[in-house]
């Protein structure tokens, strides 16, 4: 099972999974990208790793300036430790489009790793592209498709892989 997730912001993308991991009890490794808040006030993004590694948050994004190298060395650290369970990948998008060595192996990742949920930024992004036709990817448009039938979808497809 290799299922992305997009569609428009706030649409229930990340919900989604967070919904289908806690129904059904899922192992996870992988990723996920958090708001960071200052004073109440949402000024950046951050990495949080679901995997243990000796660091486990890394903000990636402050105000609008990109923090260069965080995805090639802090995202390479956890798609190499994530060797286990349901890979999250949430979100894949424009902020890392310069980290190369994060998109080689993550690419790599994708294409090797049996069982993938993410979610991909609803942008027009060559390495967003290539992953959605990579074999065995399957692409939910939320803009598109029921948020309750999108998630009937992806556990019967965790049950059959099971």
């Amino acid at each position: 099972m290799k299922v992305f997730l997009t569609g428009s912001k706030q649409i229930g993308k990340s919900t989604l999974i967070q919904k289908f991991i806690q129904k059904n009890h899922v192992s996870c490794s992988g990723y996920i990208t958090l708001p960071y808040f200052e004073k109440g006030e949402r000024i950046g993004f951050y990495l949080h790793s679901l995997v243990d590694l000796d660091r486990n948050d890394i903000l990636f994004s402050h105000g609008k300036q990109v923090i260069k190298g965080v995805f090639d060395d802090f995202g390479v650290e956890i798609l190499e430790h994530s060797n286990s369970g349901l890979l999250i990948l949430d979100e894949i998008g424009f902020l890392e489009r310069d980290e190369k060595k994060y998109l080689e192996v993550l690419i790599k990742k994708i294409r090797e790793y049996p069982n993938i949920l993410g979610v991909c930024r609803k942008i027009d992004i060559a390495y967003i592209e290539e992953i959605k036709h990579l074999p065995d990817v399957i692409v939910y448009d939320l803009d598109y498709y029921d948020f309750e039938e999108v998630k009937k979808a992806v556990e019967t497809l965790w049950t059959m892989k099971k």
